[in-house]
């Protein structure tokens, strides 16, 4: 029964903070501290599902970085991103682990919730997508429309590789 509008003043580059925002929305319904040790990408689709962003390995090295952040939630299913300027895969898991961060591959914004406060028990209900999509059509169709983008990305990425990728990758 909350409805919630952003405004951003200035330029946004993509919906990858969709989920770290509704993290902190969340967090703050719920009378919670925001814990300064987490960072997270991927978008929020009406359902509560993560979807797949770009530039995660260099998101990683960013949050290792600042010296502040341990723990890192990002999409399910996006364990390799190519480097373009380096020409190889990147295991998104091997990097956060050299780089000494707790990686967590999330598949829902409930599951980024449980792991962002530590709750092993906590359910956080699910969206409905029918109730979301009923309240808003235009949000439906925009979320559609990040999905197909981002799945193409990924689609062409993995176009890209030879069997010996997936060899490798599979070891």
């Amino acid at each position: 029964g909350v409805r919630i509008s952003l405004d951003f003043k200035g330029g946004m580059d993509g919906p990858s903070a969709g989920a770290i925002m509704c993290l902190g929305i969340m967090t703050a319904l719920d009378g919670r501290e925001f814990p300064n040790d987490f960072a997270m990408t991927g978008t929020i689709l009406p359902d509560g599902t993560i979807g797949l962003v770009g530039g995660v390995a260099k998101k990683i090295q960013a949050a290792a970085v600042s010296g502040k952040i341990k723990r890192v939630a990002i999409p399910a299913f996006q364990r390799f991103e190519y480097d373009a300027e380096a020409n190889k895969w990147v295991d998104l898991f091997e990097l956060g682990k050299s780089l000494g961060l707790d990686l967590k591959p999330v598949e829902s914004i409930a599951e980024a919730y449980r792991f962002l406060h530590g709750d092993k028990e906590r359910l956080v209900q699910p969206i409905s997508v029918l109730d979301v999509c009923r309240e808003s059509p235009e949000l439906e169709t925009k979320a559609a429309e990040i999905f197909l983008v981002r799945n193409k990305a990924l689609c062409n990425q993995l176009d890209g590789l030879s069997s010996n990728d997936f060899d490798t990758v599979s070891s």
